[in-house]
């Protein structure tokens, strides 16, 4: 099967060079005797790598959701495209990614009453995506709740727990509430994952 590059943020991805990339590591592993533990751990960073490069990928493929100068809602109303992008958090299992969005409403300052790319791709409200939200209610009804980020930390490596409240500019990000934010180390840097404890 060949493979083209997909197109993102205007520069290519060719999938198929990385899988060449990961095909190479796997055998020069194998060739050199490298224990096995350490290709598991080479090989989790890179796919984690990958997996952030393919849903930055994702985001750039699906637009700002711009609908145009006015948009005609469900009840009847019409409401106008705000003149500034507003941009959202976006935390998955691949890392952090920076959401700049058309809205809709009446004018700036006043309520947004559509957002018409977080409702096409499907987001939650907070940050957190659904994923790590699901990880986190799983892990917390099988494990007393500060147990919950030593458990994740064996699944995502260098994840270490700090206190506090996932910040954000954009007020119809829906990003309130209380929260235990856990930040994530991995070779392509430095992720912050909120895990919303009120959607439990």
């Amino acid at each position: 099967m060949i493979m083209s590059p997909l197109t993102g943020e205007g520069k290519p991805l060719d999938v198929s060079a990385r899988l060449t990339e990961l095909t190479g590591l796997v055998e020069a592993a194998a060739r050199d005797g490298l224990p096995a533990h350490e290709l598991e751990h080479d090989l989790w960073s890179r796919l984690l790598q990958l997996g952030h490069d393919l849903q930055a990928t994702y985001f750039a493929l699906a637009g700002d959701g711009d609908r145009g100068e006015r948009l005609t809602l469900t009840d009847g109303r019409v409401v106008k495209r705000l003149p500034a992008r507003h941009h959202r958090p976006y935390r998955s299992i691949f890392g952090d990614f920076t959401l700049a969005r058309v809205v809709y409403g009446t004018r700036e300052g006043q309520r947004i009453e559509a957002v018409p790319l977080d409702a096409r791709l499907g987001l939650p409200r907070d940050a957190c995506s659904y994923l790590l939200q699901n990880w986190n209610q799983a892990l917390v009804v099988e494990n007393p709740y500060g147990q919950v980020n030593a458990v994740l930390g064996r699944i995502l490596p260098g994840l270490e727990a700090v206190g506090g409240q996932p910040g954000g500019d954009d007020p119809d990000s829906g990003r309130g509430g209380n929260a235990v934010e856990l930040s994530l180390r991995h070779s392509f840097g430095f992720i912050d994952l909120p895990f919303i404890d009120g959607l439990f």
